[in-house]
Formats: structure tokens, sequence, C-alpha cells
């Protein structure tokens, strides 16, 4: 009989393999990497989640035909779905840090804060882009706009 490559028998299995590899890599430092993520989630990623829900309805409730063609737009919902993929995979890049093949194995840890303070930046940095990307603002008098340039004009509300 031919095994299917995306039955769910290969998929738990795959699924495991990658569970023990990362217990073979990590062994008790998973001690404070497992906290570290669920931090980085808390903190970061379910916020960017719940922001990105709230900015692409407020599109949606002001669309015009005309967002298809903003590049504007583009960079701001690339931005939304870079808020949410980034840090995952900076987390998963720490687990590499910790294999004793790999060539960054010596300075794992400096390599471990590097990534964690790139998590930082990169969600500080794509919250600038997704402030002044949005693609429909709205002028003092009320009438809602198609921003085709981001950060041109810029943006009136606050940062934060």
């Amino acid at each position: 009989m031919k095994s299917n490559l995306f039955s769910s028998d290969t998929l738990s299995r795959e699924d495991s393999s990658f569970l023990k590899a990362v217990i073979s890599t990590m062994k008790f430092n998973l001690l404070w990497f497992i906290p570290l993520c669920l931090t980085i989630i808390i903190y970061f990623i379910i916020p960017n989640v719940d922001s990105g829900y709230h900015n692409i309805r407020l599109v949606f409730h002001r669309f015009t035909w005309g967002i298809f063609f903003s590049p504007s737009a583009y960079i701001f919902f690339s931005s939304i779905l870079a808020t949410i993929f980034v840090p995952l995979q900076l987390l998963l890049l720490i687990i590499t840090f910790f294999d004793r093949e790999n060539p960054g194995y010596r300075r794992r840890y400096l390599w471990t804060v590097v990534a964690v303070l790139g998590i930082v930046v990169s969600m500080f940095v794509l919250q600038i882009i997704i402030w002044g990307s949005f693609p429909l603002p709205v002028d003092s008098k009320g009438y809602i706009h198609l921003r085709i340039i981001p950060f041109i004009p810029w943006p009136k509300q606050p940062l934060f």
C-alpha cells in the first residue's frame, strides 16, 4: 500500500519527530524557553492578532474598490500578517541555536537575546508601518480618502 504524504498518520509522525527533536536539542533550556514562548505569544502575538482584526474590519467598513490599486493597502495587509508570523519564525529560530552541529552553538545565549530583541524591534517597526500605511484615513471633515503611498499624507491620528 502506498503511503499518502498528507495522511493524518504521516502528519502526526512529523509532529512527534519535531517535538522529539526540540526536546533533545533544548533539554533543560526548555525551562526558560517555554515561558519565553508564552510571554511572546501573550504580549505580542495575541494583541497583534486582535489589532489586525480590528484594522481589517475598519478597512472593510470603509471599503472602496480603489483599495485594490493602492500599494499602501498591500503594505498594510502584509505588515499585519508579518506582525503575526515574524515573532513565530524568530522563536523557532532560537531552537536551531541549541543544536550542537550549528556554528552558532557556542554563542547560543547571545543569539537568543538578539532574536528576542529582534522580535521587540520588529513589532515596533511593523506597528509604525501599519500606522503610516492605513489605506483609508478620514480627514477632519469626515471624508474618507484613499492613501496610495504610505505615510503620504502624514497620518493625523496618534500612533499609540
